[in-house]
């Protein structure tokens, strides 16, 4: 008798249960409640009404969300809440390098070049005290056979396998990048060198606007190819053929035109293939990757003095110098800047370690010399 009478209740309160969520549900869409005082800190969307917490207008009135001041959230939000805060430091950018190798029958003498001389390249890129860097390297498996120790540091190198024939350099990246995303970062200085013989049958243009809507950033393009008007004769022929010579031998298919151009669009090196001298075409290189770039709107993420990082008890306060009153800048809701608003994002949203500011943020702060800025941690995240 006395566990039917506990299960009849527990029906009962089930079934109360539903009632009220049912008549949330039917009072108008997404519930026809609000979320009161007491639930705008509960992680749940008690109204029914798919925005949660400070997301919610109805818990704009709430001191913990604070409420927005010329795009901006005053800092009420810390009123009730004893955070940790930390001086909020910019830091160096790292640093993406992918080389796409044109793997067509008459490029073996440059891919040997390249086997010869990428684990020195890498080496340097490291003294040069640049720790945070990947290299990718585009092209068939076994015509670059790259040496130990990079081959296997597979933290900081992968090899693609991909058949890299002689117009279709770009069109391998727009296609190699995507699948590798978890290689790449995007907030990294991304270079791109392109070792080819021949031309592209993509236009630059179109190559350029492609891939910086698939990284996310601008970035830099470096060529390896034929100079543009180059030609080269081929005795007992009367006549000229475009493509530059080596004097050591091997004479290019075509001008890199478009990949010239993509260099010269985008602040690159444009570098002769027939070049004798590949010592001083890797030097050139490196000093233009191996630059320590500061990101104004980058901020790593303090080590907490006591317990474990956690991401939603986060938050970024910003002291105008012309007003000194410390604004809260929220975090997007959304995870991603594509709404271009006053916010800030994690760089990974599942293993964050740094903060980075969207483009109207960044904007406002990258602008203000002396601005304070601060990280605080141990507060309920602020949204927009």
């Amino acid at each position: 008798m006395h566990s039917r009478f506990l299960s009849a209740l527990a029906l009962v309160a089930l079934l109360s249960a539903c009632d009220e969520r049912r008549s949330r549900t039917d009072a108008g869409g997404g519930g026809g409640e609000t979320e009161t005082a007491g639930e705008c800190g509960d992680g749940v969307d008690n109204d029914l009404d798919g925005l949660l917490d400070c997301a919610d207008p109805d818990c704009a009135p709430e001191v913990r969300c604070g409420p927005f001041d010329g795009g901006m959230r005053t800092d009420r939000g810390f009123e009730e809440c004893s955070g940790v805060d930390y001086g909020a430091e910019t830091r160096n950018a790292p640093i993406d390098i992918i080389w796409v190798i044109d793997n067509s029958g008459s490029m073996s003498e440059e891919a040997e070049q390249i086997q010869l001389r990428l684990n020195s390249f890498v080496g340097a890129i490291g003294a040069a005290g640049i720790d945070d860097y990947h290299v990718m390297l585009i092209t068939t498996l076994g015509f670059v056979d790259v040496p130990e120790p990079l081959r296997s540091d597979t933290e900081r190198f992968r090899f693609v396998d991909t058949n890299v024939q002689s117009t279709d350099s770009f069109q391998w990246a727009l296609d190699r990048i995507p699948r590798n995303a978890d290689f790449l970062r995007r907030d990294a200085t991304t270079h791109f060198v392109f070792v080819t013989d021949d031309e592209s049958d993509m236009a630059d243009e179109t190559f350029r606007d492609q891939m910086r809507t698939e990284l996310g950033h601008p970035f830099t393009a470096h060529a390896v190819v034929s100079p543009p008007g180059s030609t080269h004769t081929m005795p007992p022929f009367p006549f000229t053929f475009p493509g530059c010579s080596s004097p050591a031998g091997g004479e290019a298919a075509a001008n890199g035109d478009r990949y010239w151009n993509l260099a010269l669009a985008t602040g690159g090196l444009q570098l002769s293939i027939c070049t004798t001298d590949w010592t001083s075409l890797f030097n050139q290189l490196l000093a233009s990757v191996a630059v320590a770039m500061r990101i104004p709107c980058s901020f790593d993420i303090p080590v907490p003095d006591e317990g474990t990082f956690q991401p939603n008890l986060v938050n970024l306060v910003y002291t105008p110098s012309s007003t000194g009153v410390p604004v809260t800048i929220p975090r997007s809701s959304t995870g991603d800047c594509l709404g271009d608003g006053f916010t800030w994002v994690y760089d990974d949203p599942i293993t964050p370690t740094a903060i980075l500011l969207c483009t109207s943020a960044c904007t406002t702060v990258d602008g203000d010399s002396g601005a304070a800025m601060r990280i605080q941690l141990g507060c309920e995240s602020i949204l927009d």
